[in-house]
């Protein structure tokens, strides 16, 4: 009950995010999408894209709500043949293992620049909210999955970002930000608590749209 909960809430704020963005954007909200790569520390690094909804506070200081999606895989196969096609060599895989890992952050911050020059802007914002993960993994005999598992884990976390902002239009600028993110997620079983750090530094970049 308590995972179905998570997920439709999580589900919910994902809507509400996309379908809001293009009004907030066009009065005074702030809305920005990012992509680039993070490195948590219990896994593999792989690439992060998300966004963020917000409002502007004032000239220099913005709030509001980030939704990001990590996913981090890994899979082994094994040779199994070579072949030849009108000149076309052609080689054969079969999968022995794959595993892969979804984080999805969501949360609540806070967003500061920093003039520099007309055009360029210093960036600082800090965060705090809740961190949902799966993780998967099978495996296989002669190209046949016989065995695979998946776990859940969440808790909350914070995280920290600094980078540059520079302004291409009147309500548009070019973002590049390095962020460390602090999550310690969990899951119980037979009364176990098992948990997992997915901690770590990763930078990113894109685009913001709305006032500045």
């Amino acid at each position: 009950m308590k995972k179905n909960t998570i997920l439709m809430v999580s589900a919910i704020i994902f809507i509400i995010f996309i379908a809001q963005s293009s009004l907030f954007a066009q009065r005074y909200g702030v809305t920005s999408f990012k992509m680039g790569y993070f490195n948590p520390k219990d896994t593999k690094g792989g690439l992060i894209f998300g966004g963020y909804l917000g409002t502007a506070f004032d000239e220099s200081v913005d709030i509001g709500l980030g939704l990001d999606f990590f996913r981090g895989t890994n899979k082994e196969e094994r040779e199994i043949e070579n072949s030849s096609t009108a000149g076309v060599i052609e080689t054969g895989w079969i999968p022995e293992e794959e595993s892969s890992v979804t984080f999805i952050p969501i949360t609540g911050q806070v967003n500061v620049k920093i003039p520099a020059t007309y055009q360029l802007f210093y960036t600082a914002g800090a965060g705090f909210g809740y961190g949902l993960m799966w993780a998967k993994e099978a495996k296989y005999e002669d190209g046949e999955k016989v065995q695979s598992k998946s776990k859940f884990y969440h808790g909350f976390r914070w995280m920290l970002s600094g980078g540059i902002l520079y302004k291409i239009g009147s309500r548009s600028a070019l973002t590049i930000e390095a962020f460390y993110d602090r999550a310690k997620l969990d899951r119980e079983e037979d009364n176990i608590t098992y948990k997992v750090n997915v901690s770590g530094f990763g930078i990113r970049a894109g685009i913001r749209l709305g006032i500045l």
